[in-house]
């Protein structure tokens, strides 16, 4: 047995008491548990169910999640591009609610033209962006090109929502769908 230090309202000091070896291994090496039920508690996904497997399901979705997460944060050395956790589990649910998200990359000789670095209208994910699937040119009212600084287009895609120009010199439709 070990001793430790704990408070005690009769001397209010600090105590010297008894501790079993167990306990102090326990309390070592207690705290990724402790962590994981945390981050858990913090953003529970709730399935209503009286089926006993489907809140098996919930919590080991939870667990994934936030491991998930904690490989963000430690491949993340900046804190700039890391993302909180409630800003994570959004960005998951957004990209798993858009469907065929394979990602095909294609090359290009042409050069882009100069690009809109800091963008004045929400663009769609990365994965919906690249997916090369149902990414179809229709027919609009004139606006500004949403990729290049000096295009006016009639063109929009059909999934990203976004006007695009596509002329014989500049082709934004299909780089700005491609990386």
């Amino acid at each position: 047995m070990g001793k430790i230090q704990r408070y005690s309202k009769d001397t209010e000091s600090r105590v010297e008491v008894n501790c079993p070896q167990i306990v102090k291994q326990y309390n070592a090496h207690m705290g990724g548990v402790d962590l994981a039920d945390m981050l858990i508690a913090l953003y529970r996904s709730n399935f209503k169910t009286k089926r006993w497997y489907m809140t098996m399901f919930s919590q080991s979705l939870d667990i994934c999640v936030n491991n998930a997460w904690l490989l963000h944060r430690r491949d993340h050395a900046d804190p700039k591009d890391r993302l909180p956790l409630k800003k994570f589990r959004i960005q998951i649910v957004s990209e798993l609610l858009h469907k065929n998200r394979t990602r095909v990359t294609v090359s290009q000789e042409n050069d882009p033209p100069k690009k809109i670095i800091t963008p004045a209208a929400p663009r769609p994910t990365d994965a919906v962006r690249y997916d090369n699937n149902g990414h179809l040119p229709m027919f609009v009212s004139y606006g500004r090109c949403k990729y290049c600084k000096n295009g006016y287009t009639n063109i929009t895609c059909s999934k990203c929502i976004l006007r695009l120009c596509l002329v014989s010199k500049r082709n934004c439709f299909y780089n700005y769908h491609v990386k």
